[in-house]
């Protein structure tokens, strides 16, 4: 007995000295205690999940966030784990009274991270039908967090869809049409040029990558030249305008313009371009796309290669899509 405790002493001491002595190593093991509850409580409501019995998925959901309550207060270490199991969870929850039961649980995690997008959107989609006033309560405040977030919106439209207030309805119309401010995805970082509708990127092969000059003058709903100085001459080879993008755009392109030395060197009206959205979809020779973690649309000009070029300018119009098909919030 005196072996094997003596053996279990010098087994934690070295482990401990391990530890202490390599802050990667330290770092590591922490983090996977820490993420070791998200881990199990998916494995153990996966079933439910498939089968769509929240009786066997909710009890454990509750348990993660008594065990995140238990580690520490808002925000502790264990919350993020706690919202991915949630998230997960919630989409599965289509039917009303499967949404409604998550309210109990939602609104204790709120207290976690009242800042949260996701938390307030869900809460919000939860109480969609037995509170509408709640549910647009909580819009509001995920509309201070990223206004341009698009699910805000969406919900909005449905439940304010046989509203007699005109004027509550005309502000949400109109504060769709104008928001695009974002740089947000998820509570886990940004996307490549963030979340929103302020950027764009014009990218074309070099050498050994490919370049990426940024504009962030977008307008929507205007007619826009869009300029990209690229500074040396060089031949745009295998081009692609990126948009940073909440999902929902309407893209027509007008002209593509490219200039040496200040003059135009070479014109290509809309008929002329060649449009390869990488998620989106062409229809009536406008892009759609849906991706609201942007969206790369790939061009195909004729002869393009031939030209030395310093400033390109791109002609677009950018659109958000109507949330719905009445006249009453027609853009």
């Amino acid at each position: 007995m005196k072996k094997f405790l003596l053996l279990i002493f010098f087994v934690l001491f070295f482990g401990m000295l391990i530890l202490l002595s390599q802050p990667r190593m330290r770092h590591i093991v922490f983090t996977g205690i820490l993420q070791f509850p998200e881990f199990a409580t998916m494995q153990a409501m996966k079933g439910g999940l498939i089968t769509r019995d929240f009786d066997r998925v909710m009890p454990w959901l509750h348990r993660q966030y008594e065990m995140a309550i238990l580690y520490g207060g808002a925000k502790n270490k264990m919350t993020p784990g706690l919202l991915e199991n949630i998230k997960k969870a919630y989409t599965v929850a289509v039917l009303q009274e499967e949404r409604e039961r998550f309210i109990p649980l939602l609104e204790r995690v709120y207290l976690l991270n009242t800042n949260n997008i996701d938390i307030n959107i869900m809460l919000a989609s939860a109480y969609q039908f037995s509170d509408q006033e709640k549910s647009l309560n909580y819009l509001n405040k995920a509309k201070l967090i990223l206004p341009s977030d698009q699910r805000i919106f969406q919900l909005a439209n449905v439940i304010l869809r046989n509203s007699e207030d005109i004027k509550e309805r005309r502000l949400w119309c109109d504060a769709y049409r104008q928001e695009q401010f974002g740089d947000y995805e998820e509570y886990k970082g940004s996307t490549l040029l963030g979340r929103g509708y302020r950027r764009l990127a014009l990218e074309f092969q070099g050498e050994d990558r490919r370049n990426l000059f940024l504009n962030e003058g977008i307008q929507l709903g205007e007619r826009i030249k869009y300029e990209f100085v690229l500074g040396d001459a060089s031949k745009l080879l295998f081009p692609s305008l990126r948009l940073s993008n909440g999902g929902g755009l309407d893209v027509l392109f007008h002209s593509i313009e490219l200039f040496s030395e200040g003059r135009v060197v070479k014109a290509y009206p809309k008929n002329l371009i060649q449009l390869y959205p990488e998620t989106g979809l062409v229809v009536d020779g406008r892009v759609i796309s849906l991706n609201t973690q942007g969206e790369n649309i790939f061009i195909k000009l004729s002869d393009i290669s031939e030209y030395e070029t310093d400033k390109v300018l791109i002609e677009l119009t950018i659109n958000k899509l109507p949330l719905d098909n009445s006249s009453f919030c027609k853009f």
